[in-house]
Formats: C-alpha cells, structure tokens, sequence
C-alpha cells in the first residue's frame, strides 16, 4: 500500500497538469454535489413554494384580467343598452300599449341575444307599474315573479345609501326555469332621485365565471371570486354562493394586498394568492386561490433523496470519464510544450513551467494579440490613408475603379450618393495648448467613434481624422430631405462629445453629391462652411437644408458706429463705447459670415490705429497690422468671442485713460447738467430725456455720466432741488401746500406727498405746524 502511494505521488509529481486535472475536476464535482444536497434541503420547500406561489399568481392574473375585461364589458354593455332611446322612453311614461310593450319585449330579447352572458333582462316602469322581462313579457308589478328585485328597488328609493348597481343574487325558481340561477345583476336607474325606473340586466354567474376559469384552477386548490362586500360569488361548491368568506373557516384577512401569502391555517397551513379584479363601478372584486401545503411538498423528501443518489451517480461517472481522458489528452500537450519551449526560453524563465496550460496559453494569446494588432492596424492605416487620399485629392482619373476599391478596404460606404459632414473642433488654439499631440490624436479618435456609433445606426458611415482641428464623416442617404434628420442626429453627437471628451464641435454638412468623384471638391466646400461658426456661433448645425440665407445680404460697412466708438474710445469713456460696440455687434450679423469678419477686420484695425495714436505704451507696442489681426480672429473662430475680447481691451484702455486724468469734458457736462436743473427745476416736464435733446447727448450716457461722477441719480437730484424750494415756500404762510407744491415744480399733490414724509418723516401740514411753533 506504501508502495502504491509513493508511486502515485511521484507521478503526480511528473505530470502535473495530468494530477491538476484529475483534483480539480473531482473537487469541483464533490462540491457541486454537497453544495448541491445542502442547497436543496435547506431551501427547496421555499424555493417550490415561491415557484408555485409566482406561478400561481400569474395564472390568476391572466384569470383576472380575462375576468375583468369580461365583467367590464358586459357592464359597458348593460350602460349602452340602458340609454337607447325606445329604453328610456318607454320606462318613463305613465301608460303605454301593448303594441308598444311588445316592441319594447322584442327589443330587450335583442339585446340578450346578443350577450350569451344575460340570463335576463327587466325594464321597470315606475309610473304605470310595469315590468318587461325577457322571460315572461309583460306583468305588472304586484305579479312580477322576481319580487327581490323590486323590493331592492324600492328601499333605494327610500334609502339612498342602500342604493346598488352590481348585486350578486339567487334568482327565483319559475315555471320555466326550475332552479335557482346565480345571477348578478346589473342595476340601472334610468332617473335619479325622481323615481324607481330601471334597467336591470342579470348576468348568469356560473357562464360568467366558467367561460373565464380556463387554466386558472390547479389541481387540490381551492378557487374563490369574492364581491367588494366578501361574498362569494363563484367557488370549488355551488352551496358557498353568496356566503361571506369569513365563513368557510380560512381566517385569512382579504385585505392583503395583491401577492401570494403563506397562511396557518391549521396543522399543513396555506398557500393562498389574491388578486383584485378591477370593476369599472363600485371597487373591486377580488380572485383567491388556496392551496393546501400538505398537497405540495408531499414529494419533496422522494424528491431530495432521487437527486441525492442522482448526484452520486453522477460523481463517480465523472471521475471515470476524467481519470481516462486525462490519459489521453496529456500525451499531446506534453509534446506540445516541448516544441514550443524549445522556441521561447525567455517565457519558460518566466513561468517555470509551475502550470503547462498557463504556459501555452501565455505563449499563444501573445503571438495571437500581436499578429492580430499588426494586422488590423495595417487594415486601418489603409483604410483611413484611402479615404483621406478621396477627400484631399481629386480622384476623377479613377473614378472607374472605386467600386472595386471600396469592397477591397471592406467599406461600409458605397460609392455613390454621398454626403460629407465635417466635425470641426471649437476653441481649437484652447485644445492645442491644453492637449499634447498624442492626446489631440487620442481625443480626435474618441470624436470620430462617438460620430460613427450614434449614425451607424441610421446610415452607412465612415469616420477618417483629418488631423489637426476637424474630423470628416462620409456618409450615404437616401435623398436630401434624409439631411434635416442627419443634421438632428448630429445635434445629439455634439451632446455626447461635450459630455465625454468636454469638446465642443461645430458641424457643416454638404449637400447630397451623386459620384464619388465629386467628393474632393465637395469636402473643401463643406470645410470653408464651417467658417460660418464666426457669425452662428460654436456648437452650431451648418447646412444649406437648415440654416437660412441672412435677412439682409447687401454689405455696407457701419462707418458712422466706427467714428462713434474711436471717438468715445478717445474720451475713455467705457460705457458708451460699449454701447456703441452692442449696435455695430447687431448691424454686421444681418451680413454674410464673409462679410462679418470683413467688418470685424476693418473695425479692429481702426480701433488699432487710435490706440496707437493714445499715450498708452502697451498698446503702441501692439502688433495691429492686418495679418496679425486676421490671426487673431481665426483663434478666436467666432464673432462673439471677437467681440467680447475687443470689449475686455477696450475696457482696459479706457479705464488706463481715465486713470490718467479725469475729462474735463465730463466736468463740464455735469456742471451743464446741473445748471440746467436749477434754470428749470420749477417745470414739470423736466426729465433725463429733455436735459439731453437740450445738450445734445444721449439718455443713457448722461444718465450713467452723472450717476458716475455725481454720486447720485439725476432724477434724485431734481427732486432734492425741488424740495429745496419747498422748504424756502413753507416758510410763507399765505401760501397753500397745493400752490407750492405746483410753483416747486411738482405735478400733483399725491405724488408729493410720499416724497415729502420719505424725506423729513412728517406730512407737509405737520412741518408747517412746527415751524409756527417754533417762530411762536
């Protein structure tokens, strides 16, 4: 025996892949089986009363909504029969024939003819005391054989509360039926709190419930429909019709909420499922299945043992199977390793042959990855330097063999009916300075890949990094009203880029070309459209399908708002020039994105020259020739981000000139301004408006002037003018408060009155009281 194992211990020592198999295979199997035997004693009763429990549940729902669509209808049935006209009209008249009583008959069997679910149908007339129904005809009320229903009927007349629409009921054994259907009645009251008319429709209970019941019931459970009141309406026995619930001894609470629910009810308990059956009218009805436990795990212990003896079964068939196999497998691989370390000594030093399988796998997954690297970058190399060679080069000499050339780079594109879309990068002299060339390539092919992903989807498409600042899209559609939906979907993949990569795109995309010869000079196009981001702004959609021509084409440079802003920019005064600089911003967006930046260019290189021509260094020192000018607005791409750089260089030179030396020109407006205020102060018409048409200047600069330097709104200072003045009149008793107030220069009373108690906290009256006491 000694022997025997020493021998084995040395050959597992030998061939240790042979041995890994073996344990492993056999480790795995014993546990399986263990897990396996433990797993199923421990949980397989819960784990089958929850397979039953949701199995169950979702055959009552199918059950119920069948059910509920079934009632629902025939409840829409009942109400749309209710309110045919001959219906209405014959049950609210005091007297009728018996043509028309006939007719009415007919048409009730009609309309149960027509349901298979109505056991009858009533019409009830409360004025001449009549019932029509389907089975008798014509009675009157005292001889009617379903005196239930009247008597329901007439205590809802009285009782209000005890008022019903869907009541489950055993109809009344007669001459032609002679036994008591199950019925539920369907009640219509044709006029409410006048009297006892109505329309009744009884449903056959046992038709309704049966016709819905197919596959609901399951072998040893117990099935019930309860009304909103927990009477039973269909169940396993015909005697529990009508019995509460509460009764048949389950002391289960109904009020549950729809699900499966294990009870105890005695020594086995319960599994019981609920299910509410939504009624159009009066709440819900509710469908509960009971199953006894006793009847579901009565096979489990069988159960646990077959699986237990199964497993076994299973183990030592599986240890055979490993124990031959491992014999004849290993030969092979063992061959296997000897030829490939003969050939990669620098891996055997590396793994120690401690696992061949690790081994072989190391050296094939390397060998594998690098062969498939070098081959699908050199597919791609090729691919994208073919399709940048179509873009950038005219390729009209060819045009023949681009069929050819298009299955041989496996293109997803086909040579004809194409459109170029080109992804230009915003705020590029920003991603250049931020990103090293490697990561601009990186992040140009995190653009292309988000392109392609969300388009691919739609249309054939490819991707190609032109390098630097734009990505080409190259893509085939249909007709060109496929472009307005290209430009949507193009809306969303500047969402993902933004959200992804944090770069902004602006896309231009060209009209629908039909040869792909005609690709080179369509992408030129396509890129020299997207220029037009100076005027529409970054992240815009550019298009010839959804961007209009600009309103106003006609060129003509504004050169009165030119002089106005060198002539403010010369003064240092910040806020007109602005102002100014806003009113030119909207005259040149009417124009062309050409003829923007042409007057963009004009401006700066006139503001360039004042500045030159100011006792400011810095910007003597500037470069303000016309390329660096041009330069500098293709690295601001837009002409907002133009305007707002020319606003901030402005503000800062006017606040360096200011600085200098306060303008003896506002000075003296603002001396004029106030002069002007003590002149005519007494007017009522005085206002900002009027102290600038008589100065010459505009509201909102002498407005913003003299609250700058002042200190104070001019409309503020008027009216301390003119309480100035009222103060000097108070003092002359003959004097009224209303002629002051008008010789002041007030308009009304009323709106000098708030003023004045704002500013000494008494009324005028009061002032001038206190001033006689204190002259007393």
């Amino acid at each position: 025996m000694k022997f025997s194992i020493s021998h084995l211990w040395r050959g597992a020592k030998r061939r240790k892949t042979y041995a890994q198999i073996l344990v492993y295979f056999i480790v795995a199997c014993v546990g399986i089986l263990v897990i396996s035997t433990l797993f199923l004693y421990i949980v397989s009763s819960n784990t089958l009363m929850r397979t039953i429990g949701n199995h169950s549940k979702l055959q009552l729902h199918h059950a119920v909504e069948t059910l509920s669509f079934t009632m629902n209808w025939n409840l829409d049935y009942a109400q749309r029969s209710s309110l045919s006209t001959p219906v209405r009209s014959y049950a609210l008249r005091s007297s009728t024939t018996p043509h028309e009583d006939n007719l009415i008959w007919n048409a009730l069997v009609g309309m149960k003819d027509n349901n298979p679910y109505i056991d009858s149908i009533y019409l009830i007339n409360h004025y001449n005391r009549k019932v029509v129904d389907t089975r008798h005809g014509v009675s009157e009320n005292d001889e009617f054989y379903d005196q239930d229903i009247l008597s329901m009927l007439d205590r809802a007349a009285q009782h209000a509360d005890e008022r019903k629409s869907i009541v489950p009921r055993l109809l009344e054994s007669d001459y032609i039926t002679p036994i008591e259907p199950r019925i539920i009645s369907i009640i219509i009251p044709l006029e409410f709190d006048y009297s006892g008319s109505s329309f009744v429709v009884n449903i056959n209970a046992d038709a309704l419930i049966s016709a819905n019941r197919t596959n609901t019931a399951n072998a040893g459970s117990q099935l019930y429909v309860l009304d909103g009141n927990q009477n039973i309406i269909s169940g396993n026995s015909q005697t529990d019709f009508l019995k509460n619930f509460s009764e048949l001894g389950y002391h289960y609470d109904v009020a549950r909420k729809p699900g499966f629910y294990e009870h105890e009810g005695d020594q086995s308990g319960f599994l019981i499922v609920q299910e509410d059956i939504p009624l159009n009218v009066l709440g819900p009805w509710t469908m509960i299945e009971i199953f006894p436990k006793s009847e579901i795990l009565k096979d489990i212990n069988n159960l646990k043992t077959q699986t237990f003896i199964f497993f076994g079964c299973i183990l030592l068939a599986t240890i055979w199977i490993i124990w031959n196999l491992s014999r004849k497998i290993y030969s092979p691989i063992q061959e296997l390793i000897v030829a490939v370390t003969s050939r990669n000594r620098h891996m055997v030093e590396d793994h120690q042959l401690s696992n061949e399988f690790a081994f072989l796998s190391g050296v094939f997954s390397e060998q594998s990855q690098e062969l498939d690297a070098y081959s699908r970058n050199q597919r791609l190399l090729a691919k994208e330097s073919f399709l940048q060679e179509l873009l950038e080069t005219d390729i009209a000499h060819r045009a023949e063999r681009m069929e050819q050339q298009f299955n041989q780079f496996r293109l997803t594109i086909a040579p004809e009916r194409i459109t170029v879309a080109i992804l230009r990068i915003d705020q590029f002299q920003s991603f250049t300075d931020h990103y090293t060339d490697r990561d601009q390539r990186l992040l140009r092919f995190g653009v292309s890949n988000i392109a392609k992903e969300r388009l691919q989807e739609r249309w054939p498409v490819e991707t190609v990094d032109m390098g630097k600042d734009h990505i080409a899209v190259i893509l085939n559609l249909q007709n060109e009203s496929d472009i307005v939906e290209l430009c949507q979907e193009f809306k969303r993949c500047q969402g993902n880029i933004e959200h992804y990569l944090s770069i902004g795109t602006t896309v231009a995309v060209s009209p629908l070309i039909e040869q792909v010869h005609e690709l080179h000079e369509s992408y030129k196009q396509t890129y020299h459209l997207t220029d037009a981001r100076f005027q529409l702004g970054w992240g815009s959609i550019i298009s010839e399908a959804v961007n209009a021509e600009p309103s106003n084409p006609t060129f003509q440079y504004p050169e009165d708002k030119e002089k106005l802003i060198v002539q403010w920019l010369k003064k240092g005064e910040s806020i007109p020039l602005l102002a100014q600089l806003d009113a030119f911003e909207i005259l040149i967006q009417k124009f062309h994105y050409s003829e923007s930046k042409l007057a963009a260019t004009m401006l700066l290189l006139s503001i360039g020259k004042t500045l030159r021509q100011l006792p400011i260094r810095a910007y003597q020192a500037s470069d303000w020739s016309l390329s660096a000018i041009q330069k500098q607005l293709d690295q601001l791409e837009t002409l907002e981000a133009v305007l707002d750089w020319t606003k901030r260089l402005l503000g800062q030179a006017c606040s360096e000139i200011s600085s200098l030396e306060i303008s003896p020109r506002s000075l003296s407006i603002i001396e004029e301004i106030k002069n002007v205020v003590n002149q005519q102060y007494q007017d009522q018409n005085l206002s900002t408006k009027l102290i600038s048409d008589q100065l010459g200047l505009s509201v909102n600069y002498v407005r913003n002037l003299f609250k700058t330097e002042a200190k104070q709104s001019l409309m503020d200072f008027i009216t301390d003018r003119r309480m100035e003045e009222v103060i000097k009149l108070m003092a002359d008793a003959t004097l009224t408060i209303e002629e002051i107030v008008l010789q002041s220069g007030f308009t009304s009373t009323v709106s000098f009155y708030p003023i004045f108690k704002k500013k000494y906290g008494m009324t005028p009256a009061a002032y001038r009281k206190e001033l006689e006491s204190k002259r007393s």
